[in-house]
């Protein structure tokens, strides 16, 4: 059997990303409860993020991010956001199933990370959104990266 078939993705982690177009299931906002999953296998270059929904300036959006190893939830409006991050590292060379959720509060108490199925320590990274928006329009894209 092979590998990879024409329903798989192979990334070689340069410049490898997939835009999947506006999907309005996937415009979310601060008020919603979702969710986001996927496997990773990480190099030791991989920063950015997993999954994300951003548009224009001022950043408006939401996301799945990796930086050293650690895994960020966001939800963001400008320099307003919800953001919570792993305590936990992802390893180089290994796979990892990581999901994150959000209740739709709007707050990182409603932020919620998970690694391999079990829920994670996280820190709050900043927990400012307020009422802010982070409603994109349907000219926002998924990246996939």
């Amino acid at each position: 059997m092979p590998l990879f078939t024409e329903h798989s993705l192979d990334f070689d982690g340069t410049n490898d990303h997939v835009l999947i177009g506006n999907v309005p299931e996937l415009s979310f906002e601060r008020t919603d409860p979702f969710s986001l999953a996927g496997w990773v296998k990480i190099t030791s270059s991989t920063d950015g993020y997993l999954i994300s929904k951003i548009e224009g300036s001022p950043l408006i959006g939401w996301g799945l991010y990796i930086n050293g190893g650690q895994v960020d939830l966001l939800i963001f409006n400008d320099t307003n956001q919800a953001r919570i991050r792993t305590g936990v590292v992802v390893f180089e060379g290994f796979w990892f199933h990581i999901a994150g959720t959000s209740a739709g509060t709007g707050t990182v108490a409603g932020l919620n990370l998970y690694i391999n199925g079990s829920s994670v320590g996280v820190s709050t990274i900043d927990d400012n959104l307020g009422a802010n928006s982070i409603l994109t329009t349907d000219l926002s894209l998924i990246h996939i990266s």
